[in-house]
């Protein structure tokens, strides 16, 4: 897009941010549930029509199988205790990602109904794995 090569581009505030301030970039929606606080006058993508066109990535933390649940609770409430500190959120934030804490059980309810979605994608984009 800075080249003016392509005319639109859909991927994260993190890397498109930079841009922003000089007006090389203008952003037309956010592909989330809800305004993003970090640019709170951008609509979402089903304000401007554009449906269920909800994209993000999320980041999460994972153990191995048969990890003991007293370690994943451990790990769980030191990880909760840290992104709960305001000034990381915001410095998150600023970076383009929203903390959304939650449980392990969660954590894999999510995963759950999302594999399916994905499995689609792949599946009608003809990828193989090799």
């Amino acid at each position: 897009m800075l080249a003016d090569q392509i005319q639109v581009y859909i991927g994260g505030y993190g890397i498109a941010s930079a841009y922003l301030p000089q007006g090389k970039l203008r952003v037309l929606a956010v592909a989330l549930p809800k305004r993003f606080p970090a640019l709170p006058d951008i609509p979402t993508t089903a304000e401007v029509g554009i449906g269920k066109a909800v994209v993000s990535n999320w980041w999460g933390l994972a153990a191995p199988e048969g990890t003991p649940p007293a370690i994943v609770d451990r790990i769980q409430k030191a990880l909760h205790q840290v992104l709960s500190d305001p000034a990381i959120q915001k410095k998150l934030e600023s970076q383009g990602f929203l903390v959304n804490l939650g449980t392990p059980a969660k954590f894999r309810a999510d995963l759950q109904k999302e594999a399916p979605y994905w499995q689609d994608v792949v599946r009608r984009s003809g990828a193989k794995v090799n």
